[in-house]
């Protein structure tokens, strides 16, 4: 049984419409904004480049690159992706709980487990947020060292594996529908 039992087919649609919306508008919002935030070698991909730097030495370097300003936007980043980090991996629970429950859908506790799964990706990347956060620092004091570099590319990690999973198994589970439809037969 999947997360979302408990709610009516239509309350689910609802709840998917209202997650879809609100994941978009939050997504627009941080792209903007990240956009900032790729500034030369030490940060080609902006906060990307920050989440998976992997040592002291290297958020050091994206840090000295950004500068106070760009600072501050990394942090006003965070703070906004923390309403992000609950709604995207909420729509993608949803999601994967109602395309299992299809008849016919390919693999549905795959669907059913992904279901719960993602939601793991919630206080992961809360705790990926706060470690970036305190890389930081204050001021002129960043207050990263290799742990905490490492423990936030290793969430990262983590969120993006589920994140991905879960969006492989939704277009993977309708293009099997589609195909079934289509008298192509069931993969």
């Amino acid at each position: 049984m999947h997360p979302y039992g408990f709610l009516s087919p239509t309350a689910r649609w609802v709840l998917l419409a209202v997650l879809v919306v609100a994941s978009l508008s939050l997504a627009v919002v941080l792209a903007n904004s990240a956009r900032e935030l790729r500034v030369g070698p030490a940060a080609p991909h902006g906060l990307l480049s920050y989440e998976f730097a992997w040592t002291h030495d290297r958020v050091r370097a994206i840090l000295l690159a950004w500068g106070a300003d760009l600072k501050e936007v990394a942090r006003a980043y965070l703070r906004a992706d923390f309403a992000f980090l609950v709604t995207y991996p909420l729509l993608l629970s949803l999601a994967c709980a109602m395309i299992s429950d299809v008849p016919g859908v390919p693999q549905p506790a795959v669907g059913v487990f992904l279901s719960w799964a993602v939601l793991c990706a919630i206080p992961i990347e809360a705790l990926e947020n706060i470690g970036l956060l305190r890389m930081l620092g204050h001021g002129t004091h960043d207050l990263a060292s290799d742990t905490v570099a490492r423990a936030v590319g290793l969430c990262a990690g983590i969120k993006f594996t589920l994140g991905f999973a879960a969006l492989g198994y939704l277009l993977l589970s309708e293009l099997g529908l589609i195909a079934d439809r289509l008298g192509l037969g069931k993969f």
